[in-house]
Formats: structure tokens, sequence, C-alpha cells
């Protein structure tokens, strides 16, 4: 998916963040409250178009698979200028950017290892619709709508956040294990484990290399499909990721409700009304720029292909 490989070695700055951020989470986990549907109190103060800029920019702040291209096209309908994925000049709004074009992402990392603004140097964008990135270590993934709000806030104190996410956690995180890499990563980036450290399956991965074999092969291919039937694991999995989902709910709402100089709009991508909400919101938006499709996006892993 990612193109490109990174050693991410965060500064002093950048650990701590992410430490403090790791264990939020862990006691966010703990709570499983509602928080998936239901609205936290937080500032709503609407905003016009027209006031967006490079002092109040708009960032997406749902986590990946919640509906961020479509906000992305909706700002674009309405004559806003918003990347998604890619922060350069083209018109690229996933894998692969230009190739003197970094992703959002990656912009976003460097600068905070290097102890600089966040998107300072990312383009002269009115709104990040996706500004986390994966890179091309083993199965990572940066998420700064998580692990770096203070960051965020840092470089952007008047920034208005959007909130985006599924009307259930649960479905969010059905269309995450669909794909195993997305699902890995996910996971490895919240401290959580794919394959559990117990099961005979995931100790492949602790096998020396070995010349490949016909029979190698097949063992191989029984060892995924054992793993692809364990209704258990599964079902571990499916509870790991609506945890992580709405515990990224709470510490996004609980965050600005703690620093009211960002105005958020939490939105509930697959309502209906969504467009309504956005143009009551950013006054002289047009609701009609505003298109979700929850039955692509829940079933984008059948149309898979190998074609390049």
């Amino acid at each position: 998916m990612s193109g490109f490989k990174v050693r991410f070695e965060p500064c002093a700055v950048l650990k701590v963040a992410l430490a403090f951020a790791a264990l939020m989470s862990v006691m966010f986990s703990v709570i499983r409250s509602n928080d998936s549907t239901r609205t936290a109190e937080h500032p709503k103060q609407s905003i016009s178009l027209a006031k967006l800029g490079k002092k109040t920019p708009v960032l997406v702040m749902g986590l990946p698979r919640s509906g961020s291209a479509s906000l992305h096209e909706f700002f674009r309908c309405n004559n806003v200028k918003s990347s998604h994925f890619c922060c350069g000049t083209s018109q690229k709004t996933s894998f692969a950017c230009e190739p003197d074009q970094p992703t959002c992402g990656r912009c976003v990392h460097q600068n905070l290892n290097q102890s600089l603004p966040a998107f300072q140097g990312c383009g002269n964008f009115s709104v990040y619709s996706q500004f986390d990135v994966e890179s091309g270590q083993p199965f990572s993934w940066f998420l700064p709508q998580h692990f770096a709000l203070p960051l965020l806030h840092e470089s952007f104190p008047e920034a208005v956040w959007i909130l985006n996410r599924r009307a259930d956690a649960r479905v969010w995180a059905r269309g995450v294990l669909h794909w195993y890499s997305v699902s890995r990563r996910v996971m490895n980036a919240f401290g959580l484990q794919y394959h559990h450290p117990t099961l005979i399956a995931a100790k492949i991965y602790d096998a020396p290399v070995r010349p490949l074999t016909e029979d190698g092969l097949i063992a191989d291919i029984s060892l995924s499909l054992a793993r692809a039937e364990n209704v258990t694991e599964h079902k571990r999995r499916l509870d790991e990721l609506t945890s992580v989902y709405e515990a990224h709910l709470h510490r996004v709402r609980a965050f600005v409700t703690a620093n009211p100089s960002h105005s958020m709009l939490e939105i509930d991508v697959d309502d209906p009304t969504s467009g309504e909400t956005l143009s009551a919101f950013f006054g002289g938006a047009r609701a009609s720029c505003w298109v979700f499709d929850a039955q692509s996006l829940d079933n984008d892993w059948k149309k898979f292909s190998l074609q390049i």
C-alpha cells in the first residue's frame, strides 16, 4: 500500500507525546462506554468557509476508513482547498503520490520528529482530510489524529476539528478486518497483537527463513487457512478493534473539551442528513456536495485486484 520506507526514530518530545497517548488509550478502552453513538459536550460553534485558512484550517480527526475521502470531496466541491493523503499540487488522494511530492502523513511525521510545526511545508491547504501514514516498516501506521493531539493543538490551537465516525464502531471494525495489512497496522499502532501468542499458528513468524519448497508452501497455506477459520480469534480482534474505535472517539472528545479553542463538528458519516449538518456548521457550504457510499467502502475488499 505504501511505496516508501521511513525509519521512525521519534525525538524526545514526540516520544513523550506518543507514550502519554498510548497510556490514555489503555485507560479509555477500559471504560467501554457507548461513546461511538452519543454526542459529547464540546464546542460546536459554526464557521464560515471563507474564514478557513492558514491559521484556522480544518483537520479531519477520524481513524482511517471513516469517510475522510468523502469529506475531502465535500470541501473540494465547495471550492475549498483540501488535501487527502497527498500534500502536493496534484489532485491525487491516495497511494501513490507524485514522485516529488510527499504524503501528508510523511510530511507531518518528519516535522514532529524535528520539533517543527506539524504542517510546516505540507502545502497551503485549508483542509487536511488525511494526514496519517503507513510506513515501509513491518505493519506500522503513524496516527497523529490519536497519538499526537497535543502537538497538533500546538501547531494550530484554533483549528476546526471534524470527528468523523461510522454509526457503529463494530461496522468499522469488520471493515478493517477485511484487510489483513490494515488490521495488523491498526492493531500494532495501538499495541495489540494480531496473532494470539499462545496459538501455534502464530509461531510461523518466529521460524527461521527456509528455502521455498512445495511441501513448505502447502504447510504454510494450511496454517493460514486454520487462522482464517479460527472464530475465537476473529471475535477477539473484532472486540479489540471496536474498543480501539470507541477509545479514539472518547480521546478526541475529551481533548477538545479540555481545549475549547477548537471548534469541533462530530459527524456520523452514515447519517443521510450529514450534508445538512455540514452545511449548517460551515456557513456557505452546499449540502449537496456531501456523498458517502457506505456499501462501496464496506465492500471494497471484494474488488481487490492484483492488476497494477
